[in-house]
């Protein structure tokens, strides 16, 4: 006669523990695309607040700050005042502030930064992006008077 069967053969169980590696291993991919697009989406959110300030800052000076080389959201250059040199590590001789606590870049594996260069009637910020965001593509970007490229 049949008997009864009762629990999992091995090959049933292999079966088993094979879909859920592979459902892991998808959603863990699906949450690393999430991570890096949202990273990108701060970078690009960051060097669009900054553009703005710089616009308000040469409306009131009639220059871009005259730096060379600076890496925005770090120790000497947190915000953007109404100074000589514009980016400040704090508000000490501010009379009008345009952009407080500038943030670092997002973590990434690359540890980009953005750079800062600008000759008083130009600029540019030079920034990467991890993927394709928001039209850009993924790799280094320079964002200008003139917009983003």
């Amino acid at each position: 006669m049949l008997k009864d069967k009762k629990g999992l053969t091995w090959l049933e169980a292999i079966i088993i523990i094979a879909v859920v590696i592979g459902l892991f291993f998808l959603a863990r991919a699906g949450i690393n695309n999430a991570q890096v697009k949202s990273r990108d989406i701060q970078r690009l959110a960051e060097v669009k607040k900054i553009q703005n300030a710089l616009e308000f800052y040469f409306y009131h000076r009639s220059q871009y700050p005259v730096l060379e080389n600076a890496v925005l959201g770090s120790g000497d250059f947190k915000l953007l005042c109404d100074t000589d040199s514009g980016f400040q590590k704090n508000s000490d001789n501010c009379d009008k502030i345009f952009l407080e606590d500038i943030s670092p870049t997002p973590s990434s594996p690359q540890n980009d930064f953005y750079i800062y260069s600008g000759s008083g009637q130009s600029y540019i910020i030079n920034f990467s992006l991890e993927k394709e965001a928001g039209g850009l593509s993924a790799g280094e970007h320079a964002a200008s008077e003139m917009g983003i490229e």
